[in-house]
């Protein structure tokens, strides 16, 4: 029994290094946000900032929406801010991707994914510099195999001016 329970314990060891050892090799990131220069809002006016994440070569990432539970969808989250207000971020339609082994696509981002967010600057905030911070959370795949998740941190530069 005890060489048993040793054997049992001894290939659940050398499973999960094969399994470092395999995630280890990946690039990271595998995707990346596109540095932006700063962004002036005014003061009370509704803005739209495009927020560019780049996606490594040979790899795509779950869409914000899709059938099944299989999957992470990528999320996006920001920091609450008492400056600003923003809305519900605006993805773009994903692309159908078909494997082999499904009859059903896969909604799916791949190369570029631009995010589209509404914000708004409160009135009686007072004008200068700001940092909006979020994360985006995404599952990363290639035509092969799916990654764990992974989260992205990211910050936008704003400069918050007078009521338009």
């Amino acid at each position: 029994m005890n060489s048993y329970k040793l054997l049992l314990v001894s290939l659940l060891l050398a499973s999960c290094q094969m399994q470092y050892d395999d995630h280890s090799s990946l690039k990271e990131p595998l995707v990346e946000f596109r540095p932006i220069s700063t962004i002036t809002l005014k003061k009370g006016a509704r803005h739209e900032l495009p927020l560019i994440f780049e996606i490594e070569e040979g790899y795509h990432i779950m869409a914000d929406t899709g059938a099944g539970d299989r999957w992470v969808y990528t999320q996006m989250t920001l920091e609450s801010e008492q400056v600003f207000l923003t809305d519900t971020p605006l993805f773009p339609p994903p692309e159908d991707l078909y494997l082999t082994d499904d009859t059903d696509p896969l909604s799916v981002f791949d190369e570029e994914l631009e995010i589209t967010l509404p914000i708004l600057p409160a009135v009686q905030a007072e004008s200068g510099a700001y940092q909006l911070r979020g994360q985006l959370l995404y599952q990363a795949c290639t035509d092969k195999q799916c990654f764990f998740p992974r989260a992205l941190d990211f910050q936008v530069p704003l400069q918050l001016g007078d009521s338009p």
